[in-house]
């Protein structure tokens, strides 16, 4: 594992990969940038490339890529906001709840592992489908106000021109 005292949680880091039997290293060009994001959050990220590797089951996994992973998270974050824009203040600023955490790791990972395992007949597949359901039945939820988000003093985190009459979540 590699350290960099001077890196942010900004840093992009570029892996090239060296094959001691062919003397061949891979290009520059074919190189994708991966964030420094294993384990911590970069500003506008609503969770980390581990937290989505973990829940889709990939912790160890070295055959994904992570600039893979940070795609899913876009996606899933995109998602995100599109259902909560009007409701709530989008982007979610950090720290980020709990709840908009949890959200976009299950469908981030739910989106990975069905497209590790695109067949819908797989197991792994149905796990996906899962995960993905469990994170829109909460947007559900949150959307029709039977959960409020809420700060890190229980306040509402509802936009001022909304008003709550769900449970805390």
């Amino acid at each position: 594992s590699y350290s960099d005292t001077y890196g942010n949680s900004n840093t992009r880091y570029l892996f090239r990969y060296f094959n001691s039997s062919t003397d061949i290293e891979t290009r520059i060009d074919d190189v994708g940038a991966v964030i420094s994001t294993d384990s911590g959050l970069a500003t506008g990220d609503y969770c980390t490339i581990d937290a989505i590797l973990k829940d889709a089951g990939f912790h160890n996994n070295r055959n994904i890529d992570k600039t893979d992973v940070d795609f899913y998270r876009k996606a899933a974050q995109s998602e995100v906001d599109a259902n909560f824009n009007g409701l709530y203040a989008i982007p979610f600023e950090q720290p980020i709840n709990p709840r908009i955490e949890y959200i976009t790791v299950r469908l981030a990972s739910g989106m990975l592992l069905q497209a590790e395992y695109p067949n819908p007949a797989s197991t792994y597949y149905s796990e996906g489908e899962k995960k993905i359901a469990d994170a829109r039945a909460i947007i559900a939820r949150i959307n029709t106000k039977a959960e409020t988000l809420v700060d890190r003093n229980g306040n509402s985190l509802l936009l001022s021109n909304n008003s709550s009459t769900g449970i805390s979540g």
